[in-house]
């Protein structure tokens, strides 16, 4: 089991099919149903969908001799018709375990993705970058139909070189500050600084409709409606402390309790969903929890590792939100 994604009307499951094969599945009621197979080994997976198209983006070999990695974007209609859109980055040397590549997402005709470099790429639907790569430096994400950026003290918030980069601070961030794409760089947002000279540190995540800030006990999250608001105390659920947690594809995240019911963490507490497992955990590592909630319906995938056989079992199933 690879990744999930998903839009209002359509899910999708990536899998592993060989060493050499990625395969692309619809998931619904009926389970899961062959759409397309992927030919490239690739690594680093990342896929975003619209209402016509899944976009797939991974890292693999650039030529026969892999003495190059290369970033390559493919599409895939609902029809399985794949196509190669080519290759978005590349660098000297066979890909590593530290090569990364993410779709953000989508807006209207222009994917945004973020390259091995860090690059911020724009590019149409046929995979060409549409004007300069911009320099990312923290967290990214699409909010209301916008992109935005939360960027910790000590990183700088316009593209930039390499060296603008400064070192980070031993005690963590004194604070956060948000931008919104502006075509060639994100500008501040009015009410997007957090300051936390008080209590330095913590970690910002994109949670689909939001920002969070996480610290020990606490939690600020930002949207662009609302502004920081202060949600802490804070603490999850200790089983899923104790099970582990995933982020869906829309944000949120979400467990799977002992009798197999998944749970989405809202706050300090969490909310049964009516989608309820099968699979038996056993003693093994944590389950492997894939979940897409976009649009009114919620798609979960567990994998639980077998031992005996170094493989796993995987359980798919579908929901209401």
């Amino acid at each position: 089991m690879l990744l999930m994604a998903g839009s209002t009307d359509r899910h999708w499951l990536l899998t592993e099919e060989t060493e050499s094969t990625i395969a692309v599945k619809r998931l619904g009621e009926a389970g899961a149903e062959g759409v397309a197979v992927i030919d490239a080994p690739l690594q680093a997976l990342d896929a975003a969908t619209d209402s016509d198209n899944l976009f797939v983006i991974g890292v693999g070999c650039g030529d026969d001799t892999c003495g190059s990695a290369s970033a390559q974007l493919f599409r895939v209609s609902s029809s399985g018709v794949v196509d190669v859109l080519g290759e978005v980055d590349s660098h000297p040397g066979p890909p590593s375990g530290s090569d990364a590549v993410e779709i953000i997402g989508i807006l209207e005709d222009t994917l945004f993705v973020q390259d091995m470099q860090g690059r911020l790429l724009s590019l149409d639907r046929d995979g060409t970058v549409i004007g300069e790569p911009a320099r990312a430096h923290g967290e990214l994400c699409i909010i209301d139909s916008d992109l935005y950026q939360i960027t910790p003290d000590g990183e700088p918030s316009q593209p930039g070189t390499e060296s603008d980069v400064a070192e980070p601070a031993t005690v963590g961030p004194t604070g956060f500050s948000i931008g919104r794409w502006a075509g060639q760089g994100f500008d501040d947002v009015p009410n997007g600084r957090l300051e936390r000279s008080q209590s330095p540190g913590g970690a910002a995540f994109c949670m689909g409709d939001a920002f969070e800030v996480e610290g020990p006990n606490e939690l600020k999250r930002w949207s662009p409606n609302s502004g920081w608001v202060d949600h802490s105390p804070f603490r999850w659920s200790p089983e899923a402390d104790r099970t582990g947690t995933a982020a869906s594809s829309t944000g949120h995240r979400y467990f799977v309790d002992a009798g197999g019911r998944l749970q989405r963490i809202e706050g300090d507490h969490s909310v049964p969903m009516a989608l309820v497992f099968a699979i038996e955990r056993g003693e093994g590592p944590p389950l492997g929890l894939l979940v897409d909630d976009a649009g009114g319906d919620v798609v979960a995938c567990v994998h639980a590792h077998t031992a005996e056989s170094g493989t796993g079992t995987t359980e798919c199933s579908f929901g209401r939100s």
